[in-house]
C-alpha cells in the first residue's frame, strides 16, 4: 500500500506544471512590386566586421520563409526573415534599389518598415511597392 501511494504521488507530481501547448508555425513574404529588382543588405549594429546577410528579389518576385517555435523557446520576428543559419538577430537593412536608390531601415515599432518588431504575428506579407522606390534616397549608381 506504501508503494502504490509513493508511486501515486510521483505520478501526480511529474503531471503537473504549466502547460507545453502546441508548436507555432510563422510564415513570412516579402513581395517585390516596386518595379526596380532589389537587393537587401542585412546587418547587425553591434557587429561591424559580419559581413551582411544579401537577398535578392527580382522585379514581380516573391521569397517565402518559415520558422516553427515549439515550447519553451521563444516566437519569432519578422526581422528573422533577413538573417541566415549563422545571423539570426538582424537590427537594420538597407534596400537597394537597382544601384540607383537604396532605402534604410532599422528595428523599431513603425507601420511601413520591415524591421517593425511589434507586427508579432504568425504570418506576415510585406510588399515593396513602387512608392518605396520614389521615397528611396538617390545614390547616383553607387548604393555599396
Amino acid at each position: 500500500m506504501k508503494k502504490a501511494l509513493v508511486a501515486f504521488i510521483a505520478v501526480i507530481m511529474f503531471n503537473c506544471g504549466p502547460e507545453q501547448g502546441g508548436c507555432t508555425l510563422y510564415t513570412y513574404t516579402i513581395k517585390n512590386e516596386s518595379g526596380k529588382n532589389i537587393t537587401i543588405k542585412a546587418n547587425r549594429i553591434g557587429f561591424p566586421n559580419n559581413p551582411p546577410v544579401i537577398t535578392n528579389i527580382p522585379i514581380g518576385g516573391k521569397l517565402t520563409k518559415t520558422f516553427k517555435s515549439c515550447p519553451p523557446s521563444g516566437s519569432y520576428e519578422f526581422s528573422d526573415f533577413f538573417g541566415d543559419e549563422n545571423t539570426r538577430i538582424i537590427d537594420t537593412i538597407t534596400v537597394i534599389y537597382e544601384n540607383r536608390k537604396f532605402s534604410s531601415f532599422r528595428k523599431d515599432c513603425t507601420a511601413r518598415n520591415p524591421l517593425n518588431f511589434c507586427n508579432i504575428n504568425p504570418e506576415v506579407t510585406f510588399i515593396f511597392t513602387a512608392q518605396d522606390y520614389e521615397d528611396a534616397q538617390d545614390c547616383n549608381g553607387n548604393c555599396d
